[in-house]
């Protein structure tokens, strides 16, 4: 059985996420699917998605099954290989009128189910948030790891944890973020020193030498790994698995992660591979040779990585001062713009060295950093606004002497989101309450708007970082106006008293 865990998104709030499995014959199984929120481009392919009539409405190209695993080195630079798996995460567009998926010919109707939002028993919280259906969910497995060794492992999963946490954006959106872990006793302590020898008995089999000329790389079972997370831990978007080894070396791809549990870089390593398996990021180091086939800008699509052929490259952020954190140029001034080498020699990286995705270090360059803090405002379904009051639903109507206090609550960083308040397109204040008096003159919409002003993001086209709910409300005193001491009797909103609102996180 071939396997293909694939995220099937849409701008219309209309989204899919499935688990497909390509069988030998041909056909395609659909395992698993649930509702997700994502936007993606369409681009030409092999997947098609189609309507009740058969119509093609999206198509996307399928990458190599030749799944590529790569791991930074702690001397700089890192390596790439091919592991043998065959399970590709791919995202296409789920647009309104779809019903089907078209792979290489063969037809299916996936099902919908709900997503799950509290853990299974096995799943035991590390960080948690709230509902994973508006949170980024992260699980840890472990392998190699007996029941004694049960300590370390949990020790290991709470120093990535921790370690994550100093590293920004984490430590200011820790609040969209649930982590879980799931503990499985192996037979034996440790894993196999190669891939293709037995001598460990464990839950997932991870080894290093996944690739025959790669030592530091450990690969896993990937379909143990997968169908393991479906029936423990469905709610997931990303995976790392740790393995009971103090040999450095880990994996990173687009299905799971894994990393060694030695010395202290193994928290470096971890965080290099989450943001290949979280976030979709490239490495900025290059494996020494350029792109196997031919490249047009749709035949990649990277966030960090711009291919030679594409002329405009982070145009937001070019000119970008940083500070590098590379332990071998610490302190160093750095700047966006294109260096040669990103995953392939012929892509450009944001940066000469400011960046985890280059070499082991504890921050993000720019452009890495803007694209997980709108895939972390992704994950939480489209909705900031987690809570309002009244009910939207139903019109407000308030007499001379009445008055209703409006409340917004919003998901958002920890220094807290900005909220604005406005009659028919007209701002008329700020902050988390609004006070309508039944001697204002009112009739209309009363919308709250809410927005995320970090300076982390200049582009997001997607509009995540904002959110708004409206009321319809209705004064009956008409055109006669609140009395006050400072405002003339039509100018109702000068009697309202405004507290800007600075959230701190759920």
């Amino acid at each position: 059985m071939i396997a293909l865990w694939l995220t099937l998104a849409t701008a219309n709030a209309e989204s899919l996420r499935a688990t497909l499995a390509l069988e030998d014959d041909g056909s395609v199984r659909v395992v698993r699917a649930e509702r997700v929120d994502d936007v993606v481009p369409s681009l030409p392919g092999e997947l098609a998605v189609l309507g009740a009539d058969g119509a093609v409405l999206a198509t996307v190209a399928l990458p190599p099954f030749a799944t590529t695993r790569d791991i930074p080195f702690p001397e700089g630079g890192g390596a790439a290989g091919y592991a043998p798996t065959r399970f590709l995460r791919v995202i296409l567009p789920w647009p309104d009128g779809a019903t089907d998926l078209r792979v290489r010919g063969q037809r299916a109707h996936p099902f919908t189910a709900s997503r799950m939002a509290p853990a299974p028993s096995d799943a035991e919280a590390v960080l948690a948030n709230g509902p994973s259906a508006r949170r980024l969910d992260l699980v840890f497995l472990g392998d190699g790891f007996t029941t004694d060794d049960r300590p370390k492992f949990d020790a290991r999963v709470d120093s990535i944890v921790d370690h994550l946490l100093t590293i920004g954006p984490y430590t200011e959106y820790s609040g969209l973020i649930n982590v879980w872990k799931v503990f499985t006793p192996s037979t034996s302590s440790g894993v196999d020193e190669e891939f293709a020898t037995d001598t460990h008995v464990t839950p997932f089999e991870c080894a290093y030498f996944c690739d025959p000329a790669i030592e530091r790389l450990i690969c896993c079972d990937e379909a143990k790994v997968v169908d393991f997370v479906d029936g423990h831990a469905p709610f997931a978007d990303g995976i790392m698995v740790l393995v009971n080894s103090d040999k450095y070396g880990g994996a990173g791809g687009f299905t799971y992660g894994t990393s060694y549990t030695g010395d202290t870089q193994f928290v470096q390593v971890a965080a290099h591979e989450l943001g290949h398996s979280l976030f979709g990021l490239w490495d900025e180091y290059s494996y020494g040779y350029s792109t196997p086939a031919p490249t047009t800008p749709a035949d990649y699509l990277s966030p960090n990585c711009v291919s030679h052929n594409v002329a405009d490259a982070w145009p937001a952020w070019t000119g970008e001062a940083v500070t590098s954190a590379d332990p071998a140029n610490p302190g160093a001034a750095d700047q966006v713009e294109r260096y040669e080498g990103c995953s392939f020699d012929d892509w450009d990286r944001p940066t000469s060295d400011s960046c985890m995705m280059n070499t082991l270090q504890d921050q993000y360059c720019p452009v890495c950093r803007e694209t997980i803090v709108t895939k972390l405002y992704a994950a939480l379904g489209g909705e900031m606004i987690v809570s309002q009051s009244p009910d939207p639903a139903n019109r407000v109507v308030l007499a001379d002497g009445e008055s209703q206090t409006f409340k917004v609550k919003s998901l958002g960083p920890e220094q807290g989101v900005d909220v604005v308040w406005s009659v028919d397109g007209r701002e008329v204040g700020t902050g988390a309450e609004f006070v309508v008096e039944g001697c204002d003159d009112l009739d209309g919409e009363l919308l709250a708007s809410v927005v995320d002003p970090t300076a982390w993001v200049r582009s997001d086209p997607q509009d995540v970082l904002s959110d708004s709910v409206a009321w319809t409300v209705k004064t009956k005193c008409a055109g006669c106006g609140c009395a006050t001491n400072d405002a003339p009797p039509t100018a109702w909103l000068g009697a309202l008293g405004l507290l800007v609102w600075r959230r701190r996180k759920s």
